[in-house]
Order: structure tokens, then sequence, then C-alpha cells
């Protein structure tokens, strides 16, 4: 529905001056929303528009109101250039109802509840390039310049940066192992007939107590995939390796990753995971895990992997190891002992040395599969 007021002028056959504002309003859903699995499409949308200027020079734009359950304004100049191409200069200012509005994936990201946008935009019938962006989210800023090019904007290519972004757990949510997968049958990748590349640098990212700077890295886009890797990346203050894909095959999504750290913080670590800390300390960890599904259930369901930790001055926080072993030395029986050590679960903690262990995953569930450490436990 589209209610309108305003003057327009003809030259030539077309629209030289236009003088316009009013409101529109849609009752249906936006495909494309539905397509990406956002909950909240379903909602209304209605905005209100204010056109002013001249088609052949400069057109003022402003648009503001709501999206399917998301805030929206937008302001900036358009501007036509050779035929078939134009360019627009302006900002975009979101806030997300993260409730109903993000794609179920990301909606225990609370930073990704606002943020804005500001771009330089240039468009013609093979390519949309964005010039100096400059996205503000989570304290920080995603800077940099991407280009869509090709008959059907398929081939991508540049540069973004992150610097100071601040995601942590909203305290709300489920722990990232503990989460309701969805049995959703997945939709094609956003990226699906991409092809091309985008150059990564971060320079600051806290993600869950671990930080990430001085990194540089690649996402590379394929028919029917995408992979990211990094040539340098920085964990807490260590090199780290890390490498991921995701691809979907004849309806089933394959995902495979490999990570590599020297520098991990068991603490947020644990606590984003599970949503319990059993243990402190920095650790050495690698890990790689593979698997494939039509869902994020049956994805998550598959997963197979291995890894290996070793980490040294750190605290177990569910049990007192000095009592135990004084139990275990002199047990009064062995009805006594195992009621003893029952009873130390989840109280007191112990200091170590050293710790290593190893892990197995196997149809989704993570088993540790060995452990040994070191301290002076009396």
């Amino acid at each position: 529905k589209l209610n309108a007021t305003g003057s327009l002028s003809y030259s030539e056959g077309s629209i030289s001056n236009v003088d316009m504002q009013g409101k529109l309003d849609f009752a249906t859903s936006n495909a494309v929303l539905d397509a990406l699995d956002i909950e909240g499409a379903k909602g209304p949308t209605s905005l209100d528009f204010m056109v002013d200027g001249n088609m052949t020079k400069a057109v003022s734009l402003r648009i503001a109101g709501s999206v399917a359950g998301s805030n929206l304004i937008t302001k900036g100049i358009w501007t036509p250039q050779t035929e078939g191409s134009s360019s627009f200069k302006g900002d975009i200012n979101l806030a997300f109802g993260v409730q109903n509005t993000l794609p179920t994936s990301l909606q225990y990201i609370p930073a990704l509840a606002g943020l804005r946008l500001k771009s330089d935009i240039d468009y013609s019938t093979t390519l949309i390039a964005m010039h100096n962006i400059d996205v503000a989210i989570a304290g920080g800023r995603i800077s940099g310049d991407v280009q869509l090019s090709g008959p059907d904007y398929k081939t991508v290519a540049g540069i973004v940066t992150v610097a100071g972004v601040q995601v942590e757990d909203a305290d709300s949510k489920e722990a990232t192992l503990n989460q309701p997968w969805s049995k959703q049958n997945f939709h094609p990748l956003p990226t699906s007939g991409m092809q091309g590349s985008l150059d990564l640098e971060i320079k600051s990212l806290s993600y869950k107590g671990q930080d990430v700077s001085d990194s540089k890295g690649k996402l590379s886009f394929t028919d029917n995939g995408v992979d990211a890797s990094f040539t340098k990346l920085t964990l807490n203050k260590a090199p780290a390796k890390f490498a991921f894909s995701v691809e979907d095959a004849a309806s089933v999504r394959k995902f495979d990753m490999a990570f590599d750290a020297t520098s991990i913080r068991m603490a947020p670590l644990l606590k984003s995971l599970t949503g319990s800390i059993v243990t402190d300390g920095i650790a050495e960890l690698s890990f790689d895990a593979r698997g494939s599904g039509k869902s994020a259930f049956d994805l998550v369901s598959s997963l197979k992997g291995q890894g290996k930790m070793h980490a040294t001055a750190g605290t177990f926080k569910f049990m007192d190891l000095s009592k135990l072993v004084g139990v275990l030395r002199n047990p009064a029986s062995a009805v006594t002992a195992i009621q003893s050590i029952g009873g130390m679960l989840g109280k007191g903690n112990t200091s170590f040395s050293q710790l290593d262990g190893t892990m197995v995953m196997d149809k989704g569930i993570l088993t540790l599969t060995s452990l040994k450490g070191s301290g002076d436990w009396g």
C-alpha cells in the first residue's frame, strides 16, 4: 500500500524533478529474510519516505520505519552517473529485534542487536561497489571496501577490517553445547553461487573472553560454499591457527574446521561452551572436527573430531584434591571412601602445575579420553 503527496516534473519523456513524501506498507513477508531463516520476517513493513531533487543531477532520500521487527533509518544523496549507473552516499541505521529478527544461528550474539552502517555506494548493471564502509557495532568498527560484480553480482572482491569489537555471552542464553539445535532443513547458503574472495584484517576483537589481534586472513567463495583461513592469527598475544569450510552438496551441508592455539583462557572458554567453569588457567589447545547434515541438529549430531590440551598454572574449580588424596590413602572402608568422594564433588579448589588431556568427539558428543595432572596435592 502506497500513500504519497507532492509533485513530479516531466521533461523529454522522463521525470526531471521530484518532491514527494509518503508512506509505504507491506503486509506480506520478505522472501529474502525468509530464505535467511529469520523468524520475525512475517511481521509487517512500514516505511515513511521523503524524496527531493533533480533526477538528472542529485536526489535527497530519507527512509524511516520498521522492517519485519527491526527499525530502519536511511538518509543520503543519490546521484546518477552514466547511463545505467548511479551512486549513493549516506547512512543506514539498523536496530534489530534480536528475539524475532536475527537468523536463529546468530540470536545469541547480543552485539548484533543494534548497528549502524555508513557507506558510499556505486551502482551499475554489472557492479555494486561499497566504498568507505563504516559499521559501528559492539563498541567497535568494521570498515573496508567491498564490490560485487558480474551480471548477477556474484563475484566478490575487497577487504574488511575489524577493530575494537567486543562480543560477550548473554547470561540468559543457553551455553553453546547445550542450545537446542534446529531440526529445520538448512536454507541454501546466502553466498551460494558466489566466486572470489575477501581479505580479512583483525586489529582487535574480543570474543567471549578471548582476544584476537594483529591478524590477517581470507574468505574465499565457491559456487556452493565458503572457506576461511588465516595467514597470521594472534590469539591472546600468542600465535594460533584456524581454518574452516562450509559447503552445500545435494541438500546436505558439510562442515570442516581445524584449530591450534598456544594460549587459550580456559575459564571463559568453558563457560561459553558448557555454562560452567571447572578449571581456569592458560592452555595450549588443538582440535579438529567435521560433519554433515540437512539441518543444524543433524550436522551437530554427526560431528567427529579429536583434540589435545596442555595447561600450566591453573585451578580445578570442582574439588579439593588434597582431601581426596587423604581419603584414598587411609580409607576406613570402601563404602566410606565412595561416600566421602561423592560429598567432595563440587566443593573446594585445587591448584595444579601441569595438566595434559586428550579428547574425542563422536556423533556430536565430546569425551575427555585422558587427563593427567600434577601439583602439590599432599
